[in-house]
C-alpha cells in the first residue's frame, strides 16, 4: 500500500494548512491527525471540546485529564424526579455542554476561536488540525479562519475498514 502522506517537500516553509479531519467515532480520526503532525512539525491539534473539558474539571476539582476516561461515573439527583441516576463524568458533561448550546451557541466555541485567530496571526504561524467538527457553529468557526487568515481547508474522510 502506498504511503498517503508522503515526506516530499512540496509546500514552501511557512504554507499552512486547516486540516479538518472527519469520520465515525472510531474510525481512526485522531490516528490520523498523529500521522499528520508527525510529518509536519508544529502542526496544532485544535480540540473544540477541550476547554470544556478543562473547565469542568475544575469544576468538579477532578485531575486534569479524567474526562478523557469515561469509565468513572458519578450518582446526580434528577431534579425532576428526585431519584439518583447513574452518569459517567463525560455524559455529563455533554448533558452540560448541550444545555449551554442550547442558550448561546458560541459559548461552546468562542473560546477556541479566539485562541485559534490569535496563533494563526503571529508570524510563520503554523498549520491547525481538527478531528472533532459536530456541529454546525465549530464548521463556522473553521470557515472563518479559513477565510479571515487566507488559510485553505483540507477535509479528510476518514472511514473504518468495514472488512
Amino acid at each position: 500500500m502506498a504511503d498517503v502522506f508522503t515526506t516530499e517537500k512540496r509546500e514552501t516553509k511557512h504554507m499552512r494548512y486547516i486540516y479538518l479531519v472527519s469520520g465515525l467515532s472510531g474510525a481512526g480520526k485522531d490516528t490520523v491527525a498523529d500521522i499528520i503532525q508527525r510529518r509536519r512539525y508544529g502542526m496544532i491539534n485544535v480540540k473544540f471540546s477541550q476547554p470544556m473539558k478543562d473547565a469542568f474539571e475544575r469544576w468538579l476539582d477532578l485531575t486534569p485529564g479524567f474526562l478523557n476516561t469515561q469509565e468513572r461515573g458519578a450518582y446526580v439527583e434528577n431534579l425532576v424526579t428526585g431519584e439518583l441516576e447513574s452518569f459517567t463524568y463525560h455524559d455529563l458533561m455533554i448533558r452540560a455542554w448541550h444545555s449551554w448550546r442550547d442558550i448561546y451557541p458560541w459559548l461552546t466555541v468562542g473560546h477556541v476561536y479566539q485562541n485559534c485567530s490569535l496563533r494563526l496571526a503571529e508570524p510563520g504561524a503554523n498549520s491547525l488540525i481538527f478531528t472533532d467538527v459536530r456541529n454546525p457553529e465549530e464548521l463556522e468557526v473553521v470557515r472563518k479562519l479559513s477565510k479571515e487568515f487566507n488559510t485553505p481547508i483540507v477535509h479528510i474522510c476518514q472511514y473504518r475498514d468495514w472488512e
